[in-house]
């Protein structure tokens, strides 16, 4: 775990300060509510609260399939941990430390509505294999398919500011997508990556995107959108998952995510 002191662009991981080895895959995604930080870890089958060094805090729940994909609902101040392959999505109540299962999906990275309606995951097993979906929080029916996406999918982000209303999915063939909600049209927004992962919104709207040794950074063009944009490397030197969370100085994890049905 590696903390980067600014959200600037040209860092290198080398000069990061580690704040605990964890060992792979102890080491995955990141979640922050009411000012707590949340790991998972993907060997063990844990998710941890950690401190803002980076350093360990307390065991928050136990027995996850494959903890991967973490995300905060400020809404009903829950957690979603999704468990690739394994499945199904956890909801988990950081304060009770109680684990329940949400919906039987075999999902990756996963991205929250603006109200906290819709819970969206990329799929990564099974029939719908390369689809993102969306599930409703309230009753758990799926409310939404973007139909296959190529590339083998894997974070998805929702846009906010001038890029509200698309959904944004990075893929392990080093492709990003952006997805229409109202219309499910596709489009290929970047290209000539590595080995993309997790996807997270930057609060200046930019998209941070992991690829095999470095985190990228997506800028929409002057038009808002993405024609016109810039890629550059945010933070390198290293096989980096984890993204910096809004409002919080960069935390990075170390381990790069496996996939239980990977070679």
């Amino acid at each position: 775990m590696r903390f980067f002191p600014t959200d600037v662009d040209g860092q290198s991981a080398a000069s990061a300060t580690v704040g605990k080895n964890y060992s792979q895959p102890n080491a995955l995604g990141l979640a922050q509510l009411n000012g707590n930080i949340y790991m998972t870890q993907q060997g063990i089958g844990d998710v941890v609260q950690i401190n803002s060094d980076g350093t360990f805090n307390q065991v928050i729940a136990s027995g996850f399939p494959y903890a991967t994909g973490i995300l905060a609902d400020s809404f009903n101040n829950s957690l979603y941990v999704s468990n690739t392959s394994h499945g199904p999505i956890y909801k988990v109540n950081p304060v009770t430390k109680v684990k329940t299962p949400f919906v039987n999906a075999e999902v990756d990275g996963l991205a929250l509505s603006a109200d906290g309606s819709i819970l969206y995951g990329a799929v990564d097993a099974g029939a719908l294999d390369g689809h993102v979906l969306g599930f409703s929080t309230a009753t758990g029916a799926q409310v939404f398919d973007s139909g296959f996406i190529p590339g083998d999918i894997d974070g998805s982000a929702l846009g906010t500011g001038t890029l509200t209303g698309n959904l944004f999915v990075n893929t392990n063939g080093g492709t990003v997508y952006e997805v229409n909600l109202a219309t499910d049209a596709q489009t290929l927004i970047a290209s000539g990556g590595s080995r993309g992962d997790f996807v997270t919104v930057d609060p200046n709207t930019s998209l941070l995107l992991t690829q095999t040794d470095r985190i990228i950074r997506l800028t929409p063009g002057n038009g808002g959108g993405f024609v016109g944009g810039t890629a550059v490397p945010e933070a390198s030197s290293l096989a980096l998952l984890g993204l910096s969370l809004p409002g919080l100085v960069g935390l990075t994890l170390r381990a790069r995510k496996r996939r239980a049905h990977a070679a």
